[in-house]
């Protein structure tokens, strides 16, 4: 009867904590003007971009920012502008949010500025629990004039080479 409650603690004790939101590491852990979790992001999907001043207080309410536990970012919004990606809620972990680039784009006779960015989906053993990965970046702000923001999501999965399972 000792055993299994010994495995059982240990379990508890080997398991790792949940990761809370940070400011970013000055060893490079994360990059410079970039704050993230991975358990505190709002439960539907929230694409949103600040722009100006006035935006700043919905985007980080729409992102559940006060969840994180993290300072707000400072944002210069005469140089820089601040976008959020949250990806909902996600049934395990190994899910999360990645940014890939930002910049002006034609389409359609209509100027957009195009922000990308990756969705990593777990590819093997994930954590068992719920999970609601967000990204917030602080970006340049591109030059001329405002313009409306899209958002464009690329997935990635990890796969095992079929032919090194037959060896």
């Amino acid at each position: 009867m000792k055993v299994p409650a010994l495995l059982f603690i240990s379990a508890l004790w080997l398991a790792p904590a949940p990761a809370r939101a940070q400011e970013p590491a000055p060893s490079g852990a994360q990059e410079k003007g970039e704050w993230r979790t991975a358990y505190g992001g709002p439960a539907e999907a929230v694409h949103a971009a600040a722009l100006k001043p006035g935006d700043h207080r919905r985007l980080l309410a729409r992102v559940e920012f006060f969840r994180w536990r993290a300072e707000p970012p400072r944002v210069d919004y005469e140089k820089q502008m601040m976008v959020g990606i949250c990806l909902g809620r996600r049934p395990t972990g190994g899910y999360g949010v990645r940014f890939l680039s930002a910049g002006p784009e034609k389409e359609g006779g209509k100027e957009y500025l195009v922000v990308r960015y990756e969705e990593a989906r777990p590819g093997g053993f994930a954590t068992q629990a719920l999970t609601a990965p967000c990204l917030l970046k602080v970006l340049p702000r591109p030059g001329g004039p405002e313009r409306p923001v899209l958002f464009e999501r690329t997935l990635r999965q990890w796969f095992r080479n079929d032919l090194e399972r037959e060896r």
